[in-house]
């Protein structure tokens, strides 16, 4: 099968990418600045990847990759539940950013996700 039939379009592959660099900046606890300047770069112009208003090029990807100490495989390690994965992340990562609460919380959020409270 080939890998990108898995996304309905070059759109979703390209969201997949922003929440996967979403994802490993923000569980390693680095700011925009930070990665940033780890990767070299603005923060403007990261904060633009991450907002889907650049597209990361090869290169970002494979520096971001390096930088940040992860494979290839595993930045591109597809779960066929994407979609409802990437709402968990999206959901994870806002509540993380607004509220300074408990694991306790955090744990009630991901628990009503996986109840069918996020669709």
């Amino acid at each position: 099968m080939n890998y990108l039939s898995k996304f309905k379009s070059e759109s979703e592959l390209q969201q997949f990418i922003i929440n996967r660099i979403k994802f490993f900046r923000t569980s390693k606890n680095i700011t925009q600045a930070e990665a940033a300047y780890l990767l070299d770069m603005s923060e403007q112009n990261f904060g633009r990847i991450e907002r889907g208003r650049y597209k990361p090029s090869i290169y970002f990807i494979l520096n971001f990759c390096s930088k940040f100490d992860i494979t290839l495989q595993e930045f591109f390690k597809f779960n066929p539940n994407y979609n409802r994965v990437s709402k968990l992340e999206k959901a994870t990562y806002e509540f993380l950013v607004n509220n300074k609460s408990s694991m306790q919380q955090l744990s009630n959020l991901i628990n009503s996700f996986y109840n069918n409270d996020y669709n």
